[in-house]
């Protein structure tokens, strides 16, 4: 059991590092919002399109938004990739690995 532990705890801190802390601490908070079973492949292929007609609109208006669409969709691929673990993992890496301010 311990070794699963450990295989899961680091395939969690995989996918933080690949999207980084600040998309990770993001994805993590739409998790608890919106809940595991919300985020599936389809899902998040359809905010992923929503996000670039938005940043179409945007930028035909002349305007910028304050995060980059690529960085929206990474935090939707890092909560489908989150989504794929047990809360009860998730929650122990927490414990162990995030540094949470409640400042």
């Amino acid at each position: 059991m311990q070794s699963n532990n450990n295989h899961n705890r680091e395939a969690i801190r995989a996918v933080e590092n690949k999207y980084g802390v600040l998309a990770f601490n993001m994805a993590f908070s739409n998790l608890m919002e919106h809940g595991w079973k919300h985020f599936t492949e389809e899902s998040v292929q359809a905010a992923n399109e929503q996000i670039r007609e938005e940043e179409a609109e945007i930028k035909r208006q002349g305007k910028t938004h304050f995060m980059t669409a690529n960085f929206q969709i990474g935090i939707m691929e890092c909560c489908l990739a989150l989504s794929k673990f047990s809360i009860m993992d998730l929650f122990a890496y927490i414990k162990t690995d995030m540094a949470i301010s409640v400042e």
